[in-house]
Formats: structure tokens, C-alpha cells, sequence
């Protein structure tokens, strides 16, 4: 009685969490890493000798088998066609009580259920950690990035961004899906090109000012082989190498501000290098705004307090190639403050709706 209790607190305490995180597009990893913990912990209570630990691991049984079989459903619901949706939903419903009511009664039928029970546990524990291994190779190995262990880092973020700084993106569309592109975002925080490549499924190069490159971050720097500049002044080098990548097809994401925000939300002026990269390397412009992250100065910070970030893309558009780069930068600097006024009244019309 005690373990069916801590088993059925394991599947409420689940059902709150899967509600809280907020990660339905990240829900097939997380689902079998549930199944995976699920498995481990059915392996475990079948050979623990211990009443106090099999107390625990039956939690655990429940928060990740519950976990899992909401995975389950709503992906089940997401593949499932809406003309088809209802008769998918009631066949699963109605598989699961066959199997139940199966189940009880060969139990019902068996001399020494207790032991063969414990058994059959096991079994199915280690049975579940091998589909939910391969699983989950398969599902977090893919994605928009170069390598395996970059579409790894690329769904954990992504998870991260989604559940603890809540993101929302809005027209992700406006981003060509080939050719060259520049992303031109205000800065507000660290966060940002997180944000922005978490919502674009493309990889994106960006332009990093080199103090920021810290060496502790080497691998994630290797990873994402961002285009270091300097603040102190223009580098040719590095221009020349932005616009080869760009003319080869490639996202170049840029903050034209130079800087991030930080506590403030006020756009500043941009540097007109960006208009110069656009005409020279044939590519589209694509605004971004970005607001919603933490208002405060240290970085640390920007990663550790939860928000409520929003990522809005505005039409791609090519510049004039007769117009001067710093009239390119005012064109691009009006249609971000566009942006800004598209995502006031999101916000607004968001609490008009809860209201």
C-alpha cells in the first residue's frame, strides 16, 4: 500500500513537471531519457533488498514511467492526423486496458506471483534502458548543426531555453532556408544567440567580439566556430572571411549595437559594417528582435534568472546596392524599431487574451 502511494505522488509530481518545462518540441528526447531513468529504476527495485530504498526508487518509478507515458500520448497525438486523432486516442485506451486487465489475471493465475513478478520487473526495467539508449541516439544526434555533439548541445539548450526562460519565437518563416543571410539582432544579454539559434534551423556563424572568448569555453567554441572580431577597431580579415562565408551560403548572425544592453532596452546606434557585409556578399538582411531576458549586468545572470524571452524575425530584405552602408544600417535600425513596436503589441494582446 505504502509503495502503490509513493508510486502514485511519483506520477503527480510528474504530470506538474511535464505541465512546467514547457518542451513539447523537445519531447521525444525527454521522453526516452525518462524511459531510460524509468528502466534503470525498475532494474534497481527488482534487485534492492532494502524497504527504505525500494520506497524511493517506486517514487522513482512513478515520476519517470508517468513522464514517460505523457511522452508517449502527446507525441502519439502530435503524429496522428486530425481527421484520425480520435479513433488513434481511443484504440491506445483501449489497448492499455486489454493489457491491464491481461496482465492481472495471469498474475492472478501464477503459484509464486511475488517472486516471478520481481523477475519479470527486472526484465522489462533493462528491456526499456536498451529501446530508450537507442532512442535516444537516434533523436539527439539529429538536428540542424554540423556534427553529433553540437545537435546534442543544441537540444539540451534548446530544452533550457524553453522551460526556464520560456522562449517564443515569431515568424520563423522570414528566414530563407538556403543562400546568404544575415541575422541582424539587438543585443540585450548573453542569451541572445542562444535564443536566436535555438529557434532558426540552420547553423549560424556568428561575429563574437574576441574579448568574450573565454578559454574555459574552448569546447564550445570549437563547437559553433564563431568569427572573432575585435571592438578596438575594424579588422579587414575578418570582414573578408564574413563575406566569403556569407557569398558560400551560410547564416552570418550579427548585433550591429557592438555591445549587449544589458539593463537597458534602448536600441543604439549600429555600426555600419553590417551594410557593407549585406552589399558585398549578395545577402539578405533578415531583423531580428529580441526582448524578454533578464534586465541585469552580469552575465551570470543573464543565463540563471528565469524570463519570459521573445524572438521575433522581420521580412528578409536586400539592400540597394547604390546606397551607402550607413544609410543601409539607418534602413535596418528603423525596421528593428518596427520590430520592437510588433512585439508590444504581442504582449500586449497576450494579456488582453488572459485577461
Amino acid at each position: 500500500g505504502v509503495m502503490a502511494m509513493l508510486i502514485g505522488l511519483g506520477m503527480l509530481l510528474a504530470s506538474a513537471w511535464v505541465g512546467w518545462i514547457n518542451s513539447r518540441r523537445e519531447l521525444g528526447w525527454i521522453t526516452m531519457a525518462a524511459q531510460l531513468a524509468a528502466g534503470f529504476a525498475a532494474v534497481l527495485l527488482a534487485a534492492s533488498g532494502s524497504y527504505t530504498l525500494s520506497l524511493a526508487l517506486g517514487l522513482a518509478v512513478g515520476f519517470f514511467g508517468h513522464v514517460t507515458m505523457i511522452g508517449v500520448v502527446t507525441l502519439l497525438q502530435n503524429h496522428s492526423p486530425n481527421y484520425m486523432r480520435g479513433r488513434v486516442m481511443g484504440l491506445n485506451a483501449l489497448a492499455t486496458t486489454i493489457s491491464t486487465v491481461a496482465v492481472n489475471l495471469v498474475i492472478w493465475q501464477m503459484d509464486d506471483a511475488d517472486t516471478i513478478i520481481i523477475r519479470a520487473l527486472g526484465y522489462a526495467g533493462w528491456l526499456l534502458v536498451i529501446v530508450a539508449i537507442w532512442n535516444l541516439r537516434r533523436l539527439m544526434s539529429a538536428g540542424p548543426m554540423d556534427s553529433r555533439f553540437v545537435n546534442i548541445l543544441w537540444h539540451l539548450v534548446r530544452a533550457y531555453a524553453l522551460s526556464w526562460h520560456r522562449l517564443q519565437w515569431v515568424n520563423r518563416h522570414h528566414v530563407p532556408s538556403s543562400g546568404p543571410v544575415i541575422l541582424a539582432s539587438n543585443h540585450t544579454t548573453g542569451l541572445d544567440p542562444f535564443l536566436i539559434q535555438i529557434a532558426v534551423p540552420r547553423t549560424i556563424r556568428w561575429v563574437m567580439d574576441r574579448a568574450y572568448r573565454f578559454q574555459v569555453l574552448g569546447f564550445l567554441w570549437r563547437a559553433i566556430d564563431p568569427i572573432s572580431i575585435s571592438r578596438s577597431g575594424p579588422e579587414l580579415a575578418a570582414v573578408r572571411q564574413i563575406i566569403r562565408l556569407a557569398r558560400a551560403g551560410q547564416i552570418i548572425g550579427i548585433f550591429p549595437e557592438g555591445g549587449a544592453q544589458r539593463e537597458s532596452r534602448q536600441l543604439i546606434p549600429f555600426r555600419a559594417g553590417v551594410g557593407l557585409i549585406a552589399v558585398r556578399a549578395k545577402a539578405a538582411i533578415v531583423p531580428v528582435w529580441i526582448d524578454g531576458t533578464p534586465k541585469t549586468r552580469h552575465m551570470f545572470w543573464h543565463f540563471a534568472r528565469p524570463s519570459r524571452a521573445k524572438v521575433i524575425f522581420g521580412r528578409p530584405f536586400r539592400p540597394d546596392a547604390t546606397l551607402k552602408p550607413q544609410q543601409i544600417t539607418k534602413q535596418l535600425h528603423r525596421r528593428m524599431l518596427e520590430l520592437a513596436d510588433t512585439c508590444q503589441d504581442v504582449a500586449r494582446s497576450a494579456g488582453n487574451s488572459a485577461g
